[in-house]
């Protein structure tokens, strides 16, 4: 799923590579997801806008340096590693006990990266947000920053 397409250097970091795009939608006849235009610039809504989303882009050395400056100097972006219950959530493992499987980095294409930084954004109206791990439905997005490869991974959750 690789379709490394150039884009401009319209926000400051300089030339970037998309590695890939993918989204999903759920059809809501069937409730299952079907894969959608690798190169379609936006999220696939599916029943009540469910769907996932997920995109990576490389940048040079020098230009990933850069934006690994800047990101580390944003308010919202966190070193890594995840935390913990972002991390089971993302990548599953086990805590206390108990097996979590959800896998979403496998669906996304997001490999476990060591070294960088993230920004996660949950869009779960009404819930507390240390009760991530217990939900019925995801709604959130994620990026994460890898600065051993310079490449910004990016996904949409909404279940």
């Amino acid at each position: 799923m690789c379709c490394e397409s150039r884009l401009d250097d319209r926000e400051g970091v300089g030339p970037a590579y998309v590695l890939y795009e993918k989204a999903t939608e759920t059809n809501k006849n069937q409730r299952k997801p079907t894969e959608t235009n690798e190169k379609s610039p936006t999220k696939s809504n599916g029943f009540h806008g469910e769907g996932e989303y997920a995109a990576a882009i490389r940048f040079d050395t020098v230009h990933g340096a850069q934006l690994a400056e800047r990101l580390q100097n944003t308010d919202g972006w966190k070193a890594l590693p995840l935390e913990e219950e972002l991390e089971l959530l993302m990548y599953g493992g086990n805590r206390g006990g108990s097996s979590y499987g959800y896998y979403f980095a496998d669906k996304a294409g997001i490999p476990k990266v060591e070294n960088g930084c993230y920004y996660f954004i949950d869009r779960q109206q009404d819930t507390e947000r240390a009760g991530l791990l217990y939900r019925r439905s995801y709604n959130f997005s994620l990026a994460i920053y890898d600065s051993d490869e310079n490449i910004l991974y990016y996904c949409e959750i909404d279940t």
